[in-house]
């Protein structure tokens, strides 16, 4: 819950038609919790900041960051 709001560096695992999966420099993959992404978001190997909007029990749920209106 403490992450909820924050913006976060992270890396795509897996993307496909229904999510995108990332993590977060602090998670080990297959050990600690996802960060999950709408589909369409990026492509596996590529990094992204986005903010977190909600935490489940043990993965967050995140937007992209839109940079282009910076």
């Amino acid at each position: 819950q403490a992450k909820v709001g924050r913006r976060l560096r992270v890396l795509i695992d897996e993307a496909n038609e229904e999510a995108t999966i990332a993590r977060s420099s602090a998670d080990a993959p297959e050990i600690d919790g996802q960060v999950l992404l709408p589909p369409g978001c990026g492509r596996p190997g590529q990094m992204l900041e986005v903010e977190v909007t909600e935490a489940l029990e043990h993965d967050l749920v995140a937007q992209p960051v839109d940079h282009s209106s910076s």
